[in-house]
């Protein structure tokens, strides 16, 4: 079963809907299907203090987290952070994954970072918007958090 089948399963997809500054989405009109998602929303699931590893998404679009039930904490470094300051692995379309974890006690090689950590809390009902490029880490920080997350593009962030 797919995130998407699970989504429309749970009768939430047609409830789901962009903050205003998000749209309107050009993300079918300005990216070709060949580098878009197979599937337009992914199902995250996270038991209590579960995280997910230390993300970079493609540079190409911005992520929208649509929080549908519980916390969600994410921790987030801007985009000029480079892939090999965090030894992460860069896989296709600039997509990465890093070991560091960013709800830990930095290392001391990765304390020199010079950027701020953004960190940010969403609950129930709240939509959380990750830049194109940014590093991400999510964790619920008590009980099951179901997040079904999907890319955009906005005319501001059009390549």
């Amino acid at each position: 079963v797919s995130s998407e089948e699970m989504l429309d399963a749970l009768d939430v997809l047609g409830y789901l809907s962009f903050p205003a500054c998000c749209t309107p989405d050009l993300l079918e009109c300005a990216i070709p299907a060949s580098l878009r998602p197979r599937a337009r929303f992914s199902l995250l699931l996270l038991g209590p203090k579960a995280r997910m590893a230390l993300r970079r998404d493609t540079p190409m679009y911005c992520q929208c987290c649509f929080v549908l039930s519980g916390c969600l904490q994410v921790r987030m470094l801007p985009a000029k952070v480079a892939a090999e300051t965090l030894e992460a692995h860069v896989g296709d379309l600039g997509c990465a994954v890093a070991p560091l974890d960013l709800f830990a006690e930095l290392p001391t090689p990765h304390r020199k970072l010079q950027v701020d950590m953004w960190c940010a809390e969403a609950s129930e009902g709240d939509a959380l918007l990750i830049p194109p490029g940014w590093w991400h880490q999510c964790e619920s920080p008590d009980g099951l958090a179901v997040v079904a997350m999907a890319p955009f593009i906005t005319e501001a962030a059009v390549p």
